[in-house]
């Protein structure tokens, strides 16, 4: 059984990405410490809340150089909402701060109108740019469910996985070597979000 490991430092609810991990016939580890690091074959990174509040307490908990040595040893990491933010080089959100650098961008707010409003908050869908193992039997179209009202933007077009529209387009999937993020949540979006968490667990980390 793969060991996931979800890293929480009073940054999200684990809940339903636990459950998500136990229907998958995964086992998800909760990790406040970098010692739990070592107890894990792959890595998930939830969140909400702001960029810079969840950067200082990685950083209180010692676990940024840390997740930066897990991710450089080629397991798959995967980050999921603030979580796909806080893998950018920086975020403005709060008193701006540096992310974790695991691929390129900046985590900006989301431009508003009287029809768009922010935070983005429902289901919609994605404009796939290119195949990824993780988004495999995932179609062009498809609908996942968003919660934010930052995403990151300034990045590297060849890390661009997939787009969405809100008003705007901006980045709604990420990706480098071993390292995948998703800003929607794909364990609170139904039977395609479940085909994403099966594929990140059977994915080895090479694309």
């Amino acid at each position: 059984m793969s060991r996931v490991g979800i890293i929480t430092v009073g940054l999200s609810n684990v809940s339903s990405l636990t459950g998500a991990l136990s229907r998958a016939g995964a086992s998800g580890v909760v990790v406040d410490s970098p010692i739990m690091l070592g107890e894990v074959d792959r890595l998930i990174i939830p969140g909400v809340g702001n960029f810079s509040r969840a950067m200082t307490l990685l950083k209180r908990a010692g676990l940024v150089s840390a997740i930066k040595d897990f991710a450089s040893s080629g397991r798959p990491v995967m980050g999921i909402c603030l979580g796909m933010q806080l893998l950018a080089s920086k975020g403005q959100e709060g008193d701006g701060s540096d992310g974790l650098g695991l691929v390129s961008g900046n985590a900006a707010l989301l431009p508003s109108s009287q029809r768009y409003r922010v935070p983005h908050m429902g289901w919609n869908s994605i404009d796939i740019l290119r195949p990824h193992p993780v988004l495999e039997s995932i179609a062009s179209g498809t609908d996942f469910y968003f919660v934010h009202s930052y995403a990151v933007s300034e990045f590297k077009p060849c890390e661009e996985l997939a787009r969405t529209n809100h008003g705007n387009s901006f980045m709604s999937a990420t990706s480098r070597e071993n390292v995948v993020g998703f800003q929607f949540h794909p364990e609170k979006s139904q039977k395609q979000g479940s085909r994403i968490i099966n594929n990140f667990l059977n994915w080895d980390g090479k694309c």
